[in-house]
């Protein structure tokens, strides 16, 4: 017995140690094609979409070994049209509070594998056996808690189709536009040097 506590304490130290802290990550997604080495998108496709996610905390607030994320933002950029020389654009930014842990996001496994010990004396002679039944486990689903939407913040922007001044900082990539008329934006994304 003794053996087998030192084995769980050494199994769990290697887990705490080897979770790291909770970091943060982001996903950018854009619903426009390439065209010529830049980016064509249409009135009302969304430009740019950044996802903002983070580690799922384990049991002792560390980050999930497996890698598992939780969503805690967006934000959007749909073009809109262009207005005068300016390319005009509906940045949302999306809050998301997340209750999601590796405890709570994990399923329930119920092993009805039974084991059956037996002994006893015939006749003037001993006997001991063991009989096992193998039953297939019960999966419950987990109970994950819902994630809230904390605050969402709207407003339009508009960025300059000539001059120097035809891009924009937005959530930490930059949007350059090309060209633009009233049904169409030709742009570039990059990250900031």
């Amino acid at each position: 017995m003794k053996l087998n506590f030192k084995i769980l304490i050494i199994a769990l130290s290697t887990l705490i140690v080897g979770c790291g802290s909770i970091d943060q990550s982001i996903k950018v997604r854009t619903s426009g094609s390439t065209f010529k080495g830049n980016i064509i998108a249409g009135k009302g496709d969304v430009v740019l979409e950044v996802i903002r996610q983070e580690d799922m905390p384990n049991a002792f607030g560390k980050a999930d070994l497996f890698g598992r994320k939780r969503d805690v933002g967006t934000t959007s950029v749909v073009y809109l049209g262009l207005n005068e020389n300016n390319a005009v654009f509906l940045r949302r930014d999306v809050d998301i509070s997340s209750s999601k842990t590796t405890m709570n996001s994990s399923p329930t496994v119920i092993n009805q594998n039974s084991t059956s010990y037996h002994s006893g004396n015939v006749g003037g002679t001993s006997y001991s056996g063991t009989s096992t039944t193998y039953t297939a486990p019960i999966f419950l689903p987990p109970n994950t808690p819902k994630d809230r939407i904390t605050g969402i913040r709207e407003m339009e922007i508009t960025v300059a189709t000539l001059g120097e001044s035809n891009f924009i900082l937005i959530a930490g990539k930059i949007l350059e536009v090309i060209s633009a008329d009233n049904n169409q934006v030709i742009f570039k994304l990059s990250d900031p040097e």
